[in-house]
């Protein structure tokens, strides 16, 4: 299985009156990663994130830190189902 690794650098903008890097944006680039490894597979524009299930951040991550996201493929499948919230 081919991985497909991205990184991001954390500025200015993607931090909280913390100084550190806002979770939404860390699930921003956690979809991103994602979406790299499926566009892989077949074209983006039939690619949708549906749900994200848990997303729990360990370690507060600072201004200039460096954060390196590792995606594969591990089980792709076709549905025409709506999930509706």
């Amino acid at each position: 299985m081919k991985i497909y690794e991205i990184h991001h650098v954390v500025t200015g903008e993607d931090v909280s009156a913390h100084g550190t890097l806002f979770a939404g944006q860390g699930a921003k680039w956690i979809v991103e990663s994602g979406f790299i490894a499926a566009a892989s597979m077949t074209a983006p524009e039939r690619i949708v994130c549906i749900n994200i299930h848990v997303v729990s951040f360990k370690k507060p991550v600072a201004l200039g830190a460096i954060i390196r996201f590792e995606n594969k493929v591990v089980l792709a499948g076709r549905s025409t189902a709506w999930f509706h919230a």
